[in-house]
């Protein structure tokens, strides 16, 4: 569908929802294989804080598929918008240690990736919480941040989810460095802020 504009020089942007049901979603959109494997980036967007007026809204960007190679993986960063009723101001805010309110336990992403680890096939969440001690919520948490960081792969088959350890994570080894400014060095400063009217989106 994109051909024809790409081949007269443009980049095409296209927007696309996944599934609706967490437990079956994956990390493309709905319909065919087609769509990533056409794509030549795939950007998702996870909602964190939804926007509202006189709010701020946030939205982690997840580089899913980059066939140049030029974006951080495996988060771009997050994008915030802030609204102060009439206009809206965006940036983009480098991935740091604290994905806006979102906590890296780093102690269990240890524990949780040493498991994984030993283990030489996909197992499932409820395994994980079987088999690392502690609460489960924070063991979800280091699960969850060991996917998106690109330690763990998450595998999807309708509405089961398997998990399979790529590279071990080590808490003395994490090179997040956050700057005094809040971004972190080894991604990339903040994009400047830009405004655009309100109305027309509302």
């Amino acid at each position: 569908m994109a051909t024809p504009i790409t081949e007269a020089g443009a980049a095409p942007v296209l927007l696309d929802h996944v599934v609706k049901n967490r437990e079956g979603r994956g990390k493309y959109a709905i319909g065919s294989e087609r769509k990533a494997s056409g794509a030549i980036v795939h950007v998702g967007f996870k909602l964190h804080t939804p926007l509202s007026r006189g709010g701020t809204g946030k939205a982690r960007l997840v580089t899913h598929k980059d066939r140049p190679g030029f974006l951080p993986r495996p988060n771009i960063g997050t994008l915030v918008l802030d609204s102060d009723g009439e206009h809206i101001t965006y940036r983009l805010e480098a991935d740091h240690s604290h994905d806006g309110d979102r906590f890296r336990p780093t102690g269990y992403m240890e524990k949780v990736s040493l498991r994984l680890e030993g283990e030489g096939e996909p197992v499932s969440q409820r395994w994980v919480l079987k088999n690392v001690t502690g609460k489960d919520d924070y063991v979800k948490d280091a699960l969850g941040v060991l996917v998106d960081e690109g330690f763990v792969v998450k595998e999807t088959s309708g509405s089961a989810h398997r998990f399979t350890s790529i590279r071990p994570y080590r808490e003395a080894t994490d090179d997040y460095d956050n700057t005094s400014d809040g971004s972190a060095s080894r991604r990339f400063a903040p994009t400047p802020r830009t405004s655009a009217s309100l109305r027309p989106l509302l």
